[in-house]
């Protein structure tokens, strides 16, 4: 029976956030077993706390990013978690305290790579506590227009007692479908097994990007503000709008949507153990999918 993991030591970096333009001291600190992933504002009284769980996630219209609030105060937030989430999904992290002294992660070039590379440093420690996965007892389906999202158990037959929440059947694999007509990006598929060698070198160095078209509306609406051409690729047409950037995977578009899902899967509150499919979702529709795969297996116990 695999145990609960948690940091051996503490990863510290610091960056300006993409929508906020704040800039933020980012310090991800081990945890006690059971405790979860916690992220903590320790610029406010009281250093409140914001576990990372769907429930207290912040809805709004465009969903770029992933927003939590605290459970007590809804106007106490911290947005653009989801690669943080990510990376300690990606490595197996069940237990950590996420303090942030300001009300959004950095996005440092746009992946995660800089949070892979410092938990891959500091390494992870058993605790003396069991691990809990979140294990599916059957298909759970989203679709909204033209998004897709379909979560399956990833391998029935290892199955001894799929009710036991301690049981590791199978294994986490992401596949993803995108398609941005007119583009460069175009029609993208990729799937994963995630493991943390497997996000390290495949999925952690993906960059988050943007069409050059949105860029307007969205710094409008009073988004992006930390934004810059070293943190997003920015598409145009069939090229980089990026003077002199040039893509680390051929489908790095995928790869970063990918991530982007493996962080608003966390909200889970434990790893999750299954095979899923996304079809041109975003966060808003991860939220909602996260949410119901939630429903719709605690109603199956």
């Amino acid at each position: 029976m695999e145990k609960q993991r948690t940091l051996g030591d503490m990863v510290e970096c610091a960056g300006v956030g993409l929508h906020s333009g704040t800039r933020v001291r980012l310090r991800l600190c081990p945890a006690g077993a059971g405790e979860g992933v916690v992220f903590v504002r320790t610029d406010l009284p009281g250093r409140p706390e914001i576990p990372a769980l769907i429930e207290n996630v912040v809805p709004n219209a465009l969903m770029r990013q992933t927003t939590l609030a605290a459970p007590t105060d809804p106007t106490t937030c911290v947005g653009t978690v989801e690669h943080i989430l990510a990376a300690l999904h990606g490595f197996g992290i069940d237990n950590c305290r996420a303090e942030m002294d300001g009300p959004e992660a950095p996005i440092f070039d746009g992946s995660a790579l800089d949070l892979a590379e410092g938990i891959a440093r500091t390494g992870a420690v058993e605790q003396d506590a069991p691990r809990r996965w979140f294990c599916l007892k059957g298909p759970v389906a989203l679709t909204e227009g033209d998004v897709e999202l379909i979560a399956m158990p990833s391998d029935w037959s290892d199955w001894s007692d799929p009710s036991d929440p301690s049981e590791s059947p199978g294994h986490l694999r992401l596949t993803f479908f995108v398609d941005y007509p007119g583009t460069m990006i175009g029609k993208q598929a990729l799937s994963l097994v995630v493991t943390p060698e497997s996000f390290r070198t495949e999925i952690a160095p993906a960059r988050t990007f943007a069409l050059k078209e949105e860029i307007l509306p969205l710094w409008q609406r009073g988004l992006i503000k930390g934004g810059s051409l070293d943190s997003a690729l920015v598409v145009d047409g069939d090229h980089l709008y990026n003077p002199g950037a040039t893509l680390r995977f051929e489908d790095e578009f995928v790869r970063h949507k990918l991530l982007d899902l493996l962080g608003d899967l966390y909200l889970l509150g434990r790893p999750l153990r299954a095979h899923v499919m996304a079809v041109r979702s975003g966060h808003g529709s991860h939220a909602k999918f996260v949410a119901k795969i939630r429903e719709m297996e605690e109603a199956r116990l």
